[in-house]
C-alpha cells in the first residue's frame, strides 16, 4: 500500500494497509510530503509479531509529524 501511494499519490483518495511492515522509502527518502494528505486508516492486531504493534505505531508518528493525520 505505502509502495502504491509513494508512486501514484494522485490515484488514491485514501488507503487502508492492514500494517507497516515497511514504508516504501517514504520517510528515509524524504518523500513524506507527497503522500502525507492522503487519509491513512491502518489496521494492527495488538499480538502480531511481525511486524509488531510498536513498528506500525512508530510509523504513524512519523507520518503525523509529517503533518498527516492517520487513523490507527
Amino acid at each position: 500500500v505505502y509502495e502504491a501511494l509513494k508512486r501514484g499519490s494522485w490515484l488514491f483518495a485514501a488507503a487502508m494497509p492492514m500494517c507497516a511492515t515497511r514504508d516504501a522509502g517514504i520517510f528515509t527518502h524524504n518523500q513524506q510530503s507527497r503522500v502525507v494528505n492522503i487519509p491513512i486508516w491502518v489496521f494492527q492486531g495488538g499480538k502480531d509479531p511481525n511486524p509488531t504493534p510498536a513498528t506500525t505505531k512508530a510509523l504513524l508518528d512519523k507520518w503525523r509529524a509529517a503533518g498527516g493525520t492517520p487513523t490507527y
